[in-house]
């Protein structure tokens, strides 16, 4: 097969792509159709329990609220663009599990109109009601996590919704404002989670990709990088400058020093959880895998000329596939991130059969990840904290913070030992101590002597709920010494054993 780097010499340099007119209608039914599928996927798990990533950015962003200072006593390895919406969030619905999930619901929405567009714009009408199709059940899998708002599912679709605005400069013909928009949406989506930068680099790789098909002047071309370049630094520049007015060395230890000198893809990663993950991910991942690369080979061995269409999903692809890779923890909700370039590309491919094989095809390639999601949505609440998220602590925290909150008394604080973000959420906490998740406790920038200094201190946590052994929170063992010195056991409550600060410890 050879692909030759040209275009037709009928196309002006500087014209957009066209397309026939019985593909120039976006299909608004059809994508509307699809975002109630998406909401009927999630709905069932508005009443189920907050996730620990819920629930700690939740809290993290309440003691934000409450006056601790962020990336310093209120912290979380996330850029300030997720603490941002969190806070917002809360402050217009009161922060709710329901409305947390109402969130998700919102942003699983704008995914599949944005995928949608994005391969309406490249492939026409056909493609994209596939599109929205593939994404609104694929982006929805309970069984990885599709139905919280985390990182993955809110930077992925600010990330395609960034896409499609680039898209609708590249082959619609609008005005190249939309390329501001796409880079303004990238930056968005790098502020609520690190890997969300496939979307943009897949745009600037098309761009370019435009110089080298000769379908753009490569005046052209540099102009419309810098437009969108200059979107995205309108973003990144802002969270510098934030960082740099509450304390550089702790905001840029927060959003890359930790994670870099942690576990991700090029040092420690968890290929053990990985492959767990990946065997509940196949039902969503591999059909729509098989569906994306047999019709993008179909398709660029059929194009024979290498254009900006034919460049751009593979590019989002490989790019997401990188930032798939970074995180390194490989938790189930990381494969949210694949789902929106996948369906994208799946989507051309199945739109290239014939008309009596196109439902065929759509159902082949989301009627496992549906039979998957079916599979949690019919069990109880409680049984949905295991399956969903193999987290029993999800309910448990609910128990421990109804009662909390009967036995505090004005002055009281709760700290969970040592980690169960999500339950100073359903305490109505404040968390005493920075780090909420283990890892963190466990290797974060002085975690471990600031538990000490918290314990040993004079104004210790009133009510400690164990969820860890204080060994694997404390290896040194002090912390096990200063519980048994300090607090005496009050209730056990669905498992967790509650200790009490002893009348006069806390000025020992």
């Amino acid at each position: 097969m050879t692909i030759v780097l040209e275009s037709r010499q009928s196309i002006d340099a500087d014209r957009v792509t066209t397309l026939p007119p019985s593909a120039d209608r976006f299909p608004t039914r059809l994508v509307l159709v699809a975002m109630v599928g998406s909401i009927t996927l999630r709905a069932r798990f508005i009443t189920t329990p907050l996730s620990a990533d819920e629930g700690g950015y939740l809290a993290v962003t309440r003691a934000w609220a409450a006056g601790k200072s962020m990336y310093g006593e209120a912290w979380v390895d996330r850029p300030q663009g997720l603490l941002v919406l969190f806070r917002l969030w809360d402050d217009l619905t009161g922060g709710s599990p329901a409305a947390i999930r109402v969130m998700a619901i919102v942003f699983g929405c704008i995914a599949v109109a944005s995928v949608a567009y994005a391969v309406f714009a490249i492939a026409g009408r056909r493609a994209a009601g596939v599109a929205a199709i593939l994404v609104a059940v694929a982006s929805a899998n309970a069984r990885i996590e599709g139905f919280i708002a985390n990182g993955e599912l809110l930077a992925g679709a600010l990330a395609a919704a960034g896409v499609a605005a680039a898209c609708a400069y590249m082959f619609r013909g609008h005005s190249r404002w939309w390329l501001l928009v796409s880079g303004v949406l990238a930056g968005c989506a790098l502020s609520i989670k690190q890997s969300g930068f496939d979307g943009f680099l897949a745009v600037m790789l098309c761009l370019v990709a435009g110089g080298l098909t000769r379908e753009r002047r490569w005046q052209t071309v540099i102009r419309d990088c810098a437009v969108a370049a200059a979107g995205l630094v309108l973003v990144m520049g802002a969270l510098v400058v934030h960082g740099v007015l509450i304390g550089f060395s702790s905001w840029w230890y927060a959003v890359a020093g930790y994670r870099l000198g942690g576990l991700n893809a090029t040092s420690d990663a968890d290929w053990g959880r990985f492959r767990t993950t990946s065997l509940i991910a196949a039902p969503t991942i591999l059909p729509l895998v098989v569906a994306a690369v047999a019709g993008l080979v179909a398709w660029l061995v059929g194009s024979r000329i290498l254009t900006r269409a034919t460049v751009l999903l593979p590019a989002w692809v490989c790019w997401a596939v990188l930032a798939f890779m970074t995180g390194g923890l490989f938790h189930r909700h990381y494969w949210v991130t694949l789902t929106f370039p996948l369906a994208a590309a799946a989507a051309v491919a199945i739109a290239r059969v014939n008309v009596r094989m196109l439902a065929v095809a759509t159902c082949l390639a989301t009627f496992p990840s549906l039979i998957s999601t079916a599979e949690v949505i019919v069990l109880d609440r409680d049984s949905v904290a295991i399956r969903a998220h193999d987290d029993p602590r999800l309910v448990i925290n609910e128990r421990v913070g109804r009662w909390y909150i009967e036995h505090r008394t004005p002055g009281s604080t709760l700290y969970a030992m040592c980690a169960s973000a999500a339950l100073y959420t359903s305490a109505d906490a404040i968390p005493p101590f920075p780090y909420l998740w283990l890892d963190g406790v466990q290797n974060g920038k002085d975690a471990q002597d600031q538990l000490v200094e918290l314990f040993s201190g004079a104004n210790p946590p009133t009510f400690v709920a164990m969820y860890q052994d204080v060994g694997v929170c404390n290896p040194s063992g002090q912390i096990s010494v200063l519980l048994s010195r300090r607090y005496a056991t009050r209730a056990i409550v669905d498992g967790a054993t509650i200790l009490v600060l002893r009348i006069g410890a806390s000025s020992t």
